[in-house]
C-alpha cells in the first residue's frame, strides 16, 4: 500500500474577521487554490501559520496580523520548535509522505523544524505564475465560471421555493418527476461561506419502464418518520451508513451492505438505519421538476450526470468539502475526493449545453415556462458521455 500523504499549505495575509476553523480563516486566491490542490491530491493537509505554527484545518483560531518575515531570530527559533512538536502530534512521520506548497520563507521554517518534505518545482514560482500553475492543476477545463452560473440558477430556485429538510419533505407537494439536490448546513462554498454547497445530486426513472416517482425516491432515502429505513433500496443510505461505521458513531454490523436479509441481521442493523435516517433527515433538499418518460437518455439523467461532473470537477472540486464532512470517512475514494455522496459520473466531462437545459427546467419548476413537448438534451448525449468516460479512464 502506498504511504499516506499530507500536504502543507502556508497561511496568507488576507483573513476573515472573526474566529473560525483554520481552513476557513484565510481568504486569498492563493490559499483557495492551494487548498483545492492539497485536498484533491493528498490524503490530508495542514496549514503553516506565522502565529500558530502547524494547524489542522479543523482548529478554531482567531484572526491575526503577523508576517513570518517580521519575526526576530529567537521568535523564529521558538516557532520552529513549536512546529516540530506539532508535527510529531499530527503526523506519523514513518508512514507519511509530506509535500509542501509553501513559499521559500515558510519552507525554510519547515527545514528549521527538521521536517522532511517533498518540494514540487511546478509551484516554486513568483505568486502570479504560481497562481497560474495551481489553476492549471485544479481547474484545467476553466469551469469555475460555469460552476458559479450554475449555482446562480439553483439559488434563484431556492429563493423561490425554499429549501426543505428531508424529514419535512413528505408533508409538501412535489413534482412527479425531477432531479433532487441535497445540501448540508455545515458545508459551504469555498469563497462564500454564506452559500451552501451541494453534497448530493440524484434522480429517478432512468431505466426503461421504471414507475418510480420523485416522491418514492425521497421516501427510500429517508425511510419513515420513526427512523426506520432500508439501505438495500438506497445507495445513499448505504454510503452514509458505512461512513458512520468508520467514524464509530454506530457499531459495525457485518451484514451492512451485503444481501443478507435474515431477521437477526435486520435487528442488528436497526441502530445504523436510525442513525442514517437522522443524518439524512437533517439535510436540506431542493427539487427541480423535470418531466418526461423513464429512459437512460431522458433529460433527468442528462441534468443529473452533468451536475455531478461539474460539481466534482474530475474529483478536484472547486468547492472542496470541509474537514468535518462525514463523506470524508467513506470507503469510496470517489466520494472522498469529489465532495459528493455520489460515485457515478464524478469523472465524466461536462457538456457546456447542460446549463441551458438546467435553467429551462428551473423555470418550469417556478411556473415561468411550460414543460417542453420533447427532450431538451442534445441528441446522442449519452453516447458522447460514455466516450468521454473511456477517454478519461485512459488518461
Amino acid at each position: 500500500m502506498s504511504p499516506k500523504t499530507v500536504c502543507v499549505v502556508s497561511c496568507t495575509a488576507h483573513k476573515r474577521g472573526k474566529p473560525t476553523q483554520a481552513e476557513n480563516l484565510y481568504c486569498s486566491d492563493l490559499f483557495y487554490k492551494s487548498r483545492r490542490y492539497a485536498q484533491a491530491n493528498h490524503d490530508s493537509w495542514l496549514i503553516l501559520s506565522a502565529k500558530y505554527g502547524l494547524l489542522h484545518p479543523s482548529e478554531i483560531i482567531d484572526p491575526y496580523d503577523l508576517n513570518l518575515a517580521t519575526l526576530t531570530r529567537n521568535e523564529r527559533l521558538f516557532l520552529a520548535e513549536q512546529v516540530s512538536q506539532q508535527f510529531s502530534k499530527l503526523v506519523n512521520a514513518d508512514k507519511t509522505d509530506v509535500s509542501s506548497l509553501c513559499g521559500e520563507n515558510y519552507e525554510s521554517l519547515l527545514d528549521q523544524a527538521r521536517i522532511q518534505y517533498h518540494h514540487d518545482p511546478r509551484f516554486a514560482l513568483p505568486i502570479g505564475r504560481k497562481l497560474q500553475a495551481l489553476t492549471a492543476a485544479t481547474d484545467p477545463s476553466d469551469s469555475e465560471a460555469m460552476l458559479n452560473s450554475t449555482y446562480d440558477i439553483i439559488e434563484s430556485l431556492a429563493r423561490n421555493t425554499g429549501l426543505t429538510r428531508l424529514r419535512d419533505l413528505p408533508k409538501l407537494d412535489m413534482p412527479e418527476s425531477g432531479v433532487y439536490l441535497f445540501f448540508d448546513e455545515r458545508e459551504t462554498r469555498l469563497k462564500d461561506m454564506t452559500k451552501l454547497r451541494i453534497v448530493r445530486v440524484g434522480t429517478h426513472g432512468v431505466a426503461e419502464g421504471s414507475k418510480a416517482s420523485l416522491r418514492h425516491r425521497m421516501r427510500t432515502h429517508f425511510g419513515t418518520m420513526s427512523g426506520e429505513g432500508n439501505h438495500r433500496s438506497s445507495i445513499f443510505r448505504l454510503h452514509v451508513g458505512r461512513s458512520l461505521i468508520t467514524t464509530k458513531l454506530v457499531p459495525a454490523v457485518a451484514s451492512w451492505g451485503t444481501q443478507t436479509l435474515d431477521r437477526q441481521a435486520m435487528v442488528a442493523e436497526r441502530e445504523i438505519e436510525q442513525a442514517v435516517s437522522n443524518y439524512l433527515g437533517n439535510l436540506l433538499v431542493l427539487l427541480i421538476a423535470v418531466p418526461g418518460p423513464s429512459s437512460k437518455r431522458n433529460d433527468r439523467a442528462y441534468v443529473e450526470q452533468n451536475l455531478i461532473s461539474l460539481l466534482s470537477n474530475a474529483c478536484r472540486p472547486l468547492d472542496p468539502p470541509s474537514c468535518v464532512w462525514l463523506g470524508l470517512n467513506s470507503d469510496k475514494q470517489e466520494i472522498r475526493k469529489s465532495g459528493l455522496w455520489n460515485v457515478n459520473h464524478v469523472n465524466q466531462r461536462v457538456d457546456p449545453a447542460f446549463i441551458y437545459v438546467l435553467d429551462y427546467y428551473v423555470s418550469v419548476t417556478t411556473g415561468l415556462k411550460p414543460a417542453p413537448d420533447q427532450q431538451l438534451a442534445p441528441e446522442n448525449w449519452q453516447l458522447n458521455a460514455r466516450m468521454d468516460a473511456r477517454q478519461l479512464t485512459l488518461v
